[in-house]
This record gives structure tokens, sequence and C-alpha cells, in this order.
């Protein structure tokens, strides 16, 4: 029996207010995602996109076991004192067993190694005591595996800080900051000359780097909005890389600097270096808050397979702080229940909780007993 048409009246007008709502929360959508050069077609995937990316920066803020722990300065401060000393050194150790297997791998496939040395982009007066030990010990490790090192810090002091960082808002590189890390990476890659590895792969994976492939956003920090775009192999590129590769192929490793945190894609150092070395290709795998255990993990499962040529690594003055087992599990690449926005990369693997060693432990515990300076 059909029904009445009352009764598909009444269904229809049942469903008028649902759809009404759903047009105008489309068009509020619309209004503010178009005007930032969005990829989804509605409004609304826009802003369930970003519903996600916020729920997982909740969650990655949620599972920090912070708890007592002063402001991230004061910890910066006891580390490279005295009383964290042994701590300090414990990382060091820690740090350079997660290079060993990274440089071996790019020496195996054939790739050249470079190491840059990013100083500190903070005002406070440890800061030269902090960049005189990171340049020696980052300096050190890289020729005791025959890499190539270039510290920044000489170039970083003919200016002014407030001109290389976006102090006193963020410690991160503004346009004029990332202009000068392009500037002296390409002289330090022109001395390699025509050089090529001949390693190549008949199979890799899709992805090749550990961001969210194929997304064009905004990312909408109140003080820097920015553009990012990544490419579908996860890589802060806007092209997929092509095989066989047709140019000398530079892969830079890195955490936000070499990421570009805070500015627009053209404005990062990778894509100036792009501009200043048109002939090479020049491959943008910075991961924000990454240090040598995700970006070593990063390059054996992923990176490597895009045949590198030449292989940078950009290190910070944060990188050893980077240790702190509330540092590893935030920023862990094999946890997808509580790891950072981007951490849901590898299906199918244990996730790893890093807990502090015996040193970290007893170095919290004084923290907490001495509380932060007022």
């Amino acid at each position: 029996m059909s029904r009445s048409p009352s009764l598909r009246r009444k269904i229809l007008f049942s469903l008028i207010p649902t759809l009404s709502l759903l047009v105008l929360l489309e068009l509020i959508s619309l209004r503010h995602y178009f005007r930032e050069t969005r990829p989804e077609t509605f409004g609304l995937q826009a802003a369930i996109t970003d519903l996600g990316y916020a729920l997982g920066g909740w969650r990655a803020t949620a599972a920090l076991d912070r708890r007592d722990l002063p402001a991230n300065v004061v910890i910066f401060e006891k580390l490279y004192g005295d009383e964290g000393r042994d701590l300090l050194e414990e990382f060091a150790e820690s740090y350079a067993a997660g290079f060993e297997p990274f440089a071996r791998e790019v020496a195996r496939i054939g790739s050249k190694l470079l190491v840059v040395y990013v100083p500190p982009t903070v005002v406070h007066p440890m800061a030269p005591d902090l960049a005189r030990y990171d340049g020696a010990f980052f300096g050190d490790l890289a020729g005791r595996y025959g890499a190539d090192y270039l510290d920044l810090s000489d170039a970083f002091s003919r200016h002014r800080l407030d001109d290389v960082a976006l102090i006193p808002d963020d410690p991160h590189l503004s346009r004029f900051g990332n202009r000068v890390v392009a500037e002296q990476v390409a002289r330090a890659i022109e001395g390699y000359g025509d050089h090529r590895s001949a390693r190549r792969f008949d199979q890799r994976p899709d992805l090749l780097g550990d961001l969210p492939a194929g997304s064009r956003r905004i990312w909408s920090d109140p003080r820097f909005p920015f553009l990012v775009t990544i490419n579908t192999q996860g890589l802060r590129m806007p092209q997929p890389l092509a095989f066989p590769k047709q140019a000398q192929r530079i892969v830079l490793l890195g955490d936000s600097f070499t990421f570009g945190y805070m500015v627009h894609d053209v404005e990062t150092f990778p894509r100036l270096l792009q501009a200043r070395l048109p002939d090479r290709e020049i491959v943008n795998a910075g991961v924000p808050g990454y240090t040598i255990f995700q970006e070593a993990g990063m390059f054996l499962d992923r990176t490597r397979f895009s045949e590198p040529d030449i292989t940078v690594l950009q290190v910070a003055y944060n990188d050893l702080f980077g240790a702190f087992s509330f540092e590893r599990n935030t920023f862990s690449r094999d946890r997808s229940h509580n790891g950072f926005w981007f951490a849901r990369r590898i299906p199918g693997r244990e996730a790893v909780e890093f807990l502090p060693s015996d040193l970290e432990r007893q170095f919290f515990e004084r923290l907490r007993r001495g509380g932060s300076p007022p």
C-alpha cells in the first residue's frame, strides 16, 4: 500500500529543519575555509578535519606526564647546569646511539651526509654555553661518521636575533632567518658538485615522510597563521617525488626549523634553497618536534626510499632536550592512542611507552623538591 500524500509531506517537512541547519553550517564554514584555500569540496569537511587535528593535539597534551614539573626554560637551565650534568651525558649517549644506524644507512646507500646546527634562538644568559656544548657535541658526532658539519652560529651572530627569529613572540625562524639558513646550506651543498648515489629501489612505500599526506590548510596559530601544503607522500612540498629521479636529490631532515613552522610554504628554507639551486631537487622531510629518535626511524622506514644523493640532517639546541621521556612519548612515531597529531602513521606496530631512566627520575625529583624559581 502506497503512502498517502499527507505522510510524504510530513516526512518532507520534518527534514526541512535538519537540511536548513546543514545548509547554514555549510555557508558559515565556506565563508571561513574558502578564503583559506582549503582542498576540501565542502566547508564542513574542512571543519571536521580541523576538529580531528584539535582532538589529536588535546590528546597529546593530556597524555604528557609533566605533573609538578616547572616550565621548559627551567628544565633547560637545570639540564645544562650542575644538577643535570650526568643526565645530559646520558642523553648525549642516547642521541649518539640513535644517530649511528641513521648515519650508516646514509653511507650504505651512497648518499653524502651534512649535519647543520641551528643555535639557540632565544634570549637567555645560558644560550652561549648551550651553543658551545651542543656545537662541540654535534660536530664531534658528525666527524665520527665521516659526515660534514655546518654550524650556523657565526652566520646568525652577524644579525640581530629578533631579525632571524620571531622573538619575543616565538623562537622559530623568521622569513629572514630562513633566508640566512638557505644561503649557508646552499654554499655547503654546492661543494658536493654533481655527486649522485647509485642506489635504486625497485619497491618503495607510498609515504616517504610522516606528515598527513595530501593536505593543504592554514595552520591557524593566532600569532602567525601560515599555509602548509603536504604532498601525497607525506612531505611538505607541492608535488610528489618522481622516479626515476631527473636531478640531484637533496633530502632535508629536521624539526620545526626545517619544516618551516610559522612561515608559509614559499618562505621555508627548503623552498628558498630550491630557488637558489634550481637544477637540484630539494625535499622537505622536516617534522615539528622530531629529533634523532624519530628522524632516524622515519629515514629507515620511509625516507631512504626517496634515493637521496645528499642527506641533510638539521639539528638544534633543543635536540638533546628531546631525549626526555615525556618528549619521546609525545612525538613517538609508533603510538596511535596518544601521539601528536601526525602520529597515526605505522599500522600494526605495537606502541612503546618511554619511561624515564633512573637518572631522569632523580632529576625530576630534584626539580619537584626545589620547585621553579619565582
